[in-house]
């Protein structure tokens, strides 16, 4: 018991650090949305290459991707409102949009293609 006990605490130490990092990395973050200054903030080929150099880390592939989507989603929603349509309350297209981007970000289901026009037309107005 008295291992399984430092190993908890080791394992506290590290959660520590990890979110200390993360917040670190949030604060730069929030100074990249400045010297940006309102240009549109989303990047793939950036994330791209972001996460194909966190990957050569020898982290599970699976599992940082996810958890590296949703620190890059979570910045991108704090820089720039983004709302996401999606045809035919699809349920999939749905998971693969919150896997992708996470929840931060508003989505709408339309019924039909021209719905979806229409909203992106009014949007433009």
């Amino acid at each position: 018991m008295l291992e399984l006990n430092k190993l908890r605490s080791e394992i506290d130490e590290i959660d520590k650090k990890i979110s200390d990092l993360i917040k670190y990395r949030q604060s730069l973050a929030t100074k990249i949305v400045r010297a940006k200054k309102n240009v549109f903030p989303f990047d793939p080929k950036r994330e791209k290459k972001l996460l194909k150099k966190i990957l050569n880390y020898g982290l599970d592939p699976v599992m940082t991707e996810r958890i590296w989507r949703q620190i890059i989603s979570f910045n991108l929603s704090r820089q720039k409102i983004m709302k996401i349509g999606i045809l035919d309350n699809d349920k999939y297209c749905l998971a693969a949009f919150e896997s992708c981007f996470g929840p931060y970000f508003e989505s709408k289901i339309f019924k039909s293609k021209l719905s979806l026009l229409n909203a992106l037309n009014n949007e433009k107005s």
